[in-house]
């Protein structure tokens, strides 16, 4: 049975065809995770004290059919394929990477977190696939720009597409023997 893909995804080293599943519409892909309060009551004062908030791990649910069974024996090994991919040699949850088609070039690092809304047909399942991603922003790969200086006053521009602060590293390599001076980096916001 084939049902209209909404789209492809990699959990770990797999992609959603190699664990013989397809996602349903209705994707749980949160834009932000909820907050984690940080906040005390105080008796006889009104309101409480609010010491700020933290995020909250991000709960990304993946609706899914099982697709690539042709008896109910079939079904059964295209599910324990799933959960021993989902879980390291230990029995535990497995950290991986989950990305999805749409978002290309961005991934979570994520854990099985649970399945929910069973649906068994003879040769298909419906379920829901839950992921927790301890850390709840999407990251991508790291970028590098190179750029050989060979005048001087020369500007080189290196930007954060992101939207969280992420700390660049700057490499310096003098080939030529002589002395680099007057280097300065300026933060632009």
């Amino acid at each position: 049975m084939t049902t209209n893909v909404i789209a492809r995804f990699t959990l770990g080293s797999k992609t959603d065809q190699d664990l013989g599943i397809q996602l349903r519409a209705g994707i749980g892909l949160p834009i932000l995770p909820s907050a984690r309060d940080r906040q005390m009551v105080v008796a006889g004062k009104r309101g409480v004290w609010d010491f700020g908030a933290d995020m909250a791990e991000a709960r990304i649910v993946l609706p899914c059919t099982a697709v690539d069974a042709t008896t109910q024996a079939g079904l059964q090994t295209t599910l324990r394929a799933l959960a021993a991919h989902l879980l390291d040699g230990d029995g535990e949850p497995e950290e991986m990477e989950f990305s999805v088609s749409w978002d290309s070039g961005k991934y979570w690092t994520v854990r099985y977190g649970g399945v929910q809304n069973v649906t068994r047909r003879p040769t298909t399942a419906d379920f829901d696939l839950v992921l927790l991603a301890s850390d709840p922003f999407a990251h991508s790969a790291t970028v590098t720009t190179t750029a050989t200086i060979t005048t001087d006053p020369q500007t080189v521009t290196v930007t954060n597409s992101g939207n969280v602060n992420t700390p660049g590293t700057i490499t310096l390599t003098n080939n030529t023997g002589s002395t680099i001076s007057g280097f300065t980096l300026t933060k632009v916001t």
